[in-house]
């Protein structure tokens, strides 16, 4: 059984999640707000919603409000940090669980959420 087990564990982390996390990435093709800041490992994807000529400060404080906006909201618990010198909004996929409509959902909202955000508006 212990050996099974292994096997379905060894599975989900060399192929499942970095399904997953190339999933992510396919995506910022079609979404133009979406930048990828770092190249993706097996489970982390370092992005930033962006917008035109806005300044790397605005940046940051927009894609903080995301962050904090998914969490409150409960869609995602990603975190930030800075990758060379660019502030960034970090995924990291390890939950087996996860499917890529989770994932379309996820990124839906952020871009959503940026947007609303960048036009000043609420989510209330």
């Amino acid at each position: 059984m212990f050996v099974i087990y292994e096997q379905y564990q060894y599975r989900l982390k060399r192929i499942k999640i970095p399904r997953l996390s190339k999933a992510i990435v396919s995506r910022y093709v079609t979404q133009p707000q979406l930048d990828l800041v770092a190249p993706t490992n097996n489970t982390i994807v370092c992005f930033r919603f962006r917008t035109i000529e806005t300044a790397a400060e605005q940046l940051k404080a927009l894609n903080t409000e995301i962050m904090l906006r998914l969490q409150d909201e409960g869609t995602a618990v990603i975190s930030d940090t800075t990758v060379h010198g660019e502030h960034c909004l970090r995924v990291a996929i390890n939950n087996h669980r996860m499917q890529r409509k989770d994932l379309d959902l996820f990124l839906e909202e952020v871009v959503r959420l940026g947007q609303e955000i960048f036009a000043g508006g609420t989510t209330d």
